[in-house]
């Protein structure tokens, strides 16, 4: 159910990829028009693009397929236009583009115009890519395994069994005269026995477990994710948007002579977050689609002390499957659409709730708050959850393995005359199951 759950909220984020890609395109003509040494330009359905087609893209316009620059201009940059590339580097400062470089579809040139040449179309742009890798990796993900639904199919005809041979024990040591006596404690076998607070034991630690990760601003979608929080020993970190706050008075044509305090600020409690988590046996790793300067930079100001600079959504999937490889349970925390890939691949994904819409809906859990702190606290959140379940879990056994035999009146043998009625077994039943909610809101005053 809880994978149904995530597959469903998945299906709309793909959605939203797939409609950034553009649907026409203007596709330059080898016709030329009277009088100019330019070409006539005529706009078609974007399946019609072919390799090595001249394309115009103008400001605002999505770029259609990923190409190379022949031509580019714009008013503060003769032979230049600037791209709007955060779908894809995650970083909020538009890219200089000049003839030669490489561009991505579902890019926007936030400036002047640029022609290109197409390089890949179709299924092979970097954006069909992305699409193609959230829908692989949501679709790998396990079904939710629980210990408990394993027992559940196991203890209902133990029980039912030992209800029996309780029975026929005592009937055939007492004979008719022990018939009532028989009944009675078969009977009260099949009452005391409580699958119901193994039943419950996971889902009421959960259920309290996610209400008060949302008091502290931590909202989860997915329970299995609050499972395996407390698992995790590696965690992917986004910078730009994620471990870093844009400002908004940074000058694009002039960014690289730019401040890197002025570009950007750490946010709230981000180092103090990094240094909780690293002491709880987590390596962190930051990535980013900013140059090696700045990358390296924000690491040491945040005090990470892994890094990669200027990577692509592949990288930050390679990365999370790389650590997966080495045996490690791996996090990711993104903002934006270049992090989908990677939050769709990791055992726990996280986005920012001031991100884009995509990355909260792969996101398995969302932190409404720039505090970073609320990334150890999240995990601290876990580590209880899951000590709360298997205390659940442990007194719902030993209630099992205590009260049952009671009920069989397994005391006789040892010549002492107690035994649980099926009344005392109801009780008994009953004060079992509500213990274990009783125990489960323990959580509250976590």
């Amino acid at each position: 159910c809880l994978e149904e759950k995530a597959k469903d909220s998945t299906a709309s984020s793909i959605r939203q990829l797939m409609g950034m890609q553009p649907k026409t395109a203007r596709l330059v003509t080898y016709e030329k028009i009277e009088g100019t040494n330019d070409y006539k330009m005529e706009e078609v359905p974007i399946s019609t693009i072919q390799i090595g087609d001249m394309i115009e893209v103008r400001a605002g316009e999505k770029i259609p397929v990923d190409g190379v620059v022949t031509q580019a201009e714009s008013f503060m940059t003769p032979d230049a236009a600037y791209v709007d590339e955060a779908m894809i580097s995650g970083e909020p400062t538009p890219a200089m583009k000049k003839a030669g470089d490489n561009v991505l579809a579902g890019t926007i040139p936030s400036q002047g115009k640029l022609r290109m040449r197409a390089k890949q179309i179709g299924e092979n742009t970097a954006l069909a890519h992305i699409i193609r890798m959230v829908q692989e990796a949501q679709g790998s993900k396990a079904p939710v395994q629980r210990i408990v639904d394993k027992a559940a199919l196991i203890f209902v005809p133990v029980v039912a069994a030992i209800a029996l041979i309780t029975f026929l024990a005592w009937w055939l040591i007492g004979g008719n005269a022990a018939l009532p006596q028989a009944i009675l404690s078969a009977v009260a076998v099949l009452v005391i026995a409580c699958p119901c607070a193994m039943g419950l034991a996971t889902p009421t630690a959960l259920m309290v477990g996610i209400g008060k990760a949302a008091q502290k601003q931590i909202l989860i979608k997915d329970a299995s994710a609050l499972e395996n929080l407390h698992k995790i020993n590696a965690l992917v970190i986004d910078k730009t948007g994620t471990l870093t706050i844009p400002n908004q008075n940074i000058d694009f044509t002039k960014q690289e002579d730019l401040d890197l305090e002025t570009r950007e600020t750490l946010k709230p409690h981000a180092q103090e977050a990094m240094k909780q988590l690293q002491k709880r046996g987590i390596e962190v790793y930051m990535m980013s689609g900013d140059k090696e300067e700045a990358a390296h930079y924000w690491a040491e100001k945040a005090s990470i002390k892994h890094y990669q600079s200027k990577v692509l959504p592949g990288d930050k999937q390679a990365l999370v499957k790389k650590l997966q490889d080495e045996g490690k349970q791996v996090a990711m925390v993104g903002d934006g659409i270049n992090d989908t890939q990677a939050l769709a691949l990791a055992n726990v994904s996280m986005a920012i709730g001031k991100g884009t819409d995509v990355a909260m809906d792969v996101a398995q859990i969302t932190l409404m708050s720039d505090d970073l702190l609320s990334l150890p606290e999240a995990v601290k959140l876990s580590k209880k959850t899951v000590h709360m379940i298997w205390q659940n879990l442990f007194w719902a056994f030993i209630y099992n393995i205590i009260c049952i035999p009671l009920a069989a009146g397994v005391l006789h043998i040892f010549g002492i005359d107690f035994q649980i009625t099926p009344m005392w077994a109801s009780a008994l039943m009953a004060f079992s199951s509500v213990s274990v909610v009783l125990n489960s809101l323990r959580l509250r005053l976590a």
